[in-house]
C-alpha cells in the first residue's frame, strides 16, 4: 500500500479517536525547533494574504493608469 494512503488511513483513525496519536510523535522532533514551528505557518499565512492582495493592487494601478 502506498505510504500516502497509509498516512491518510492513520489520520482518519486518529481523528475518529482510534489508534495511536501520531502528532505526539512529531512533537518530539519539533521541540528543538519551536521558533521555526510557529514562524513557518505564520509566514505561509502572510504569503497567502499577499498573493490574494496582488490582484487588488494591480486593479488599482490599472484604474489610475488608464484614468
Amino acid at each position: 500500500m502506498p505510504m500516502y494512503i497509509q498516512m491518510s488511513i492513520n489520520l482518519y483513525y486518529n481523528m475518529a479517536g482510534r489508534g495511536k496519536p501520531e502528532m505526539k510523535k512529531l512533537f518530539v522532533y519539533l521541540k528543538d525547533y519551536k521558533k521555526e514551528s510557529v514562524l513557518a505557518p505564520l509566514f505561509k499565512l502572510l504569503e497567502a494574504f499577499f498573493e490574494l492582495f496582488v490582484p487588488l493592487v494591480m486593479a488599482s494601478i490599472i484604474d489610475r493608469g488608464i484614468g
